[in-house]
């Protein structure tokens, strides 16, 4: 019998060579997996047993873990970035200052006397007004007031005056205080008075009290300014003249800073009337 069945095994493999195939060679171990019953291309994990019902949430995790952490990096910076743009607080008035004084020790003082003549623009029961101040001092300023301790050269004032510009140009500023010898360098800047008017400003170019420019309110004149003049220091030891930035405010409401120039406007001329 092992003859015949050895000599069947000769025959078939004659067969198969005299077929042109060759006999197919496997390895011990893969022989030990057939008789056992496992197929070769059998998956280790199988789908049906990986993704198993009720285990979304896992699977999901685990499939695309940097996609969501990535996502909600992104996500979350979103709603700070929301967050900060709306409960980002506003002050209600921002003037503009450039000339000779150096207000730095100051602003407490000038804003206590400016706030009066404004109101709570925005509703939350708190007037804030801000200036920002930069000095400048031509050469006449410097030897009336001098340097700055050294801080002062033709080089920081060019700056200054730079700085200042684009400040106007690039809209920070609806209103500013501008020293009287810098003011026909940007008059073209500002809103003619007859602007201002139209615009709801009560300007009134005769009254006594008030010395006007073409484009501005000189301001070391006013009342204003003459009654507090220990709070606003050598802000007034020169001609500081009120103007509106033309650039900025076309096209826009300016309730607020009209608001602002009339109160200021009242108080100047209540005994001229």
């Amino acid at each position: 019998m092992e003859e015949n069945k050895n000599g069947q095994q000769i025959n078939d493999t004659s067969v198969n060579s005299s077929q042109g195939t060759e006999p197919e060679l496997e390895s011990n171990a893969a022989r030990r997996l057939r008789l056992l019953g496992i197929e070769n291309d059998s998956k280790i994990h199988d789908e049906s047993v990986e993704i198993k019902k009720g285990s979304f949430w896992a699977n999901l995790w685990y499939k695309h873990k940097w996609a969501i952490i990535i996502s909600a990096f992104f996500i979350i910076l979103a709603i700070i970035l929301a967050c900060t743009l709306i409960f980002k607080n506003e002050p209600d008035l921002t003037i503009g200052y450039i000339g000779p004084a150096d207000i730095s020790t100051k602003k407490e003082s000038i804003n206590s006397v400016l706030s009066e003549y404004m109101d709570n623009y925005d509703g939350d029961k708190k007037k804030e007004l801000v200036i920002n101040a930069t000095l400048h001092r031509n050469e006449e300023q410097l030897n009336k007031y001098g340097d700055g301790a050294g801080m002062l050269s033709e080089t920081r004032n060019n700056e200054a005056l730079s700085s200042f510009y684009d400040d106007i140009r690039y809209n920070n500023y609806m209103l500013v205080l501008i020293d009287e010898s810098l003011y026909d360098r940007y008059e073209k800047e500002f809103c003619t008075l007859n602007e201002l008017k139209e615009m709801g400003a009560d300007i009134d170019s005769l009254a006594p009290s008030l010395l006007y420019k073409e484009r501005g309110i000189v301001f070391n004149y006013t009342r204003v300014a003459n009654e507090n003049y220990s709070k606003f220091g050598d802000m007034l030891k020169e001609k500081v003249i009120l103007c509106f930035c033309k650039p900025n405010i076309m096209g826009k409401k300016l309730d607020n800073e009209i608001d602002f120039l009339n109160s200021i406007i009242a108080y100047q001329t209540k005994d001229d009337e």
